[in-house]
């Protein structure tokens, strides 16, 4: 890891000699954005089904996404865009205040749990 953080650190990044780097993390950033939204709604979509004992629906990307996975009780639907959208689909009718709320808070928690495994590689 040294290595890396000192090869980093003799980079001018607003040079040409950067420039390979920051196309390398912006298509990293573009590419990887399905995924943590992919992670986010599984995150609410998981709560959901706990709390409501029907799987949810989970849509990454606009709505117009084609259906990539389907079981029984699950479907997922992404778009071929990349893009950071997500939505999960659920009774939220049926639900108490409580219930909603843990549904809400595990979309988040589990971004931040994915950002700390990743942190901690």
């Amino acid at each position: 890891m040294k290595t890396m953080n000192h090869l980093a650190n003799g980079i001018n990044y607003f040079s040409m000699e950067g420039a390979p780097w920051l196309l390398v993390a912006w298509a990293g950033l573009v590419l990887l954005r399905p995924l943590a939204a992919f992670v986010h709604e599984l995150g609410h979509g998981l709560a959901a089904y706990l709390v409501t004992r029907k799987f949810p629906e989970i849509r990454i990307g606009p709505i117009s996404g084609k259906r990539i996975w389907k079981s029984d009780s699950l479907e997922v639907f992404l778009s071929p865009v990349p893009s950071s959208e997500g939505l999960t689909l659920y009774d939220e009718a049926s639900l108490g205040k409580l219930a909603q709320a843990t549904v809400l808070i595990m979309g988040p928690l589990s971004s931040l749990a994915m950002a700390f495994f990743i942190a901690s590689q």
